[in-house]
């Protein structure tokens, strides 16, 4: 057991105001197409715009400079959000992740790799190398879906609400991560080769169709 990991308020990467930046003639170009002008791109496209039916964002960053959830128009809802942020906020996000790099770096001081690291996403920010590793075949966890949620609480008199038959599962890979201290990404694919060359959970293949 290591402990818990070690977190810092307002660290955030930096993907959204670097794919903004690179993807700048693009926006201007496609909001020509909409007919739009910029105002209207970020209150349609921008943090916190409401969910589409073209499908949501990410998910991924947060606060002013995380991805949208508005509707889909040729990926703006990716390369919109990164425009918001002022250069200060951009600063001090960055400045908390190097306090974040910082704090993971004592963190793993005396550990080379761990296996099962289940929130990898703070790697993104940090650096720290991680190798996703199949460990098994098989059917996941239904995580609720193709059924309703039990009919618990309100009228015990009312006709019950039928629910739709669970939608049947395939096997398919099942993971783990293997993530470990910076520089050290020869120890962590060594690992997983050893394992992969005594293993042959990553010759499965899911059946499609």
């Amino acid at each position: 057991d290591i402990g818990d990991p070690p977190t810092v308020a307002g660290s955030r990467g930096g993907l959204d105001e670097e794919s903004a930046a690179a993807f700048d003639s693009y926006v201007e170009r496609k909001a020509k197409e909409l007919n739009m002008d910029m105002a209207a791109i970020l209150t349609t496209y921008g943090p916190g715009a409401p969910r589409g039916a073209g499908g949501g964002g990410r998910g991924l960053g947060g606060g002013a400079g995380g991805t949208g959830s508005g509707p889909t128009s040729g990926q703006l809802n990716r390369w919109v959000p990164g425009r918001v942020p002022t250069a200060m906020e951009f600063i001090q996000s960055q400045r908390r992740r190097q306090m974040l790099i910082t704090a993971w770096q004592e963190y793993l001081k005396d550990i080379d790799l761990y296996i099962g690291a289940a929130d990898t996403g703070v790697h993104a920010q940090t650096g720290h190398p991680v190798a996703v590793l199949q460990m098994g075949f098989g059917i996941r966890a239904n995580n609720g879906r193709g059924g309703g949620r039990g009919g618990r609480g309100g009228d015990s008199t009312r006709a019950a609400v039928p629910t739709p038959p669970p939608i049947p599962l395939k096997a398919q890979p099942i993971c783990t991560q293997v993530a470990g201290n910076l520089y050290l990404d020869d120890v962590i694919l060594s690992f997983a080769h050893k394992y992969q060359i005594n293993t042959t959970w990553h010759l499965e293949r899911p059946t499609l169709g």
